[in-house]
């Protein structure tokens, strides 16, 4: 391993540790981020803003026609490290589905302020089988 890569290992590790991680699942989350290059997680704050209505109406798209997109926002007032999380359908329109969480934020927001390509590749729509059951919204991250 080279040092320049150790270095942006426990960098990662000491930002998931400071965010609530036990220092030996910080280390194996990151290890795990930078090995495979992609990361699952959920979206937050799926339950905002009118954002189950744009869920409903995603989920009847195919998956192919739905692009995701993650753009920073380091003006947010509730966290300095947020990253929106937002749906384009192609030709019809485009929305904020919500926030990548905190833990995940606080990782992607440092790549991409380095400037470094991550992108979301793939959008998961799940939930809302019935009245009482909210929509939530699961994406892939390459970095």
């Amino acid at each position: 391993m080279t040092g320049n890569f150790k270095k942006k290992l426990m960098q990662m590790a000491n930002r998931l540790f400071s965010k609530g991680f036990s220092r030996s699942s910080a280390l194996s989350t990151a290890w795990r981020i930078v090995k495979s290059r992609k990361l699952q997680t959920k979206v937050a704050g799926v339950t905002f803003e009118g954002r189950q209505n744009i869920l409903a109406l995603l989920a009847t798209y195919p998956v192919n026609l739905i692009r995701v997109e993650l753009y920073r926002e380091p003006q947010n007032p509730y966290d300095k490290n947020a990253v929106a999380v937002v749906a384009t359908v192609s030709g019809r329109f485009k929305a904020k589905l919500g926030y990548l969480p905190a833990s995940v934020a606080s990782v992607v927001s440092a790549v991409l302020d380095k400037g470094l390509a991550v992108h979301a590749e793939q959008l998961r729509i799940v939930g809302g089988c019935d009245a009482f059951q909210n929509y939530g919204a699961r994406i892939t991250i390459a970095i």
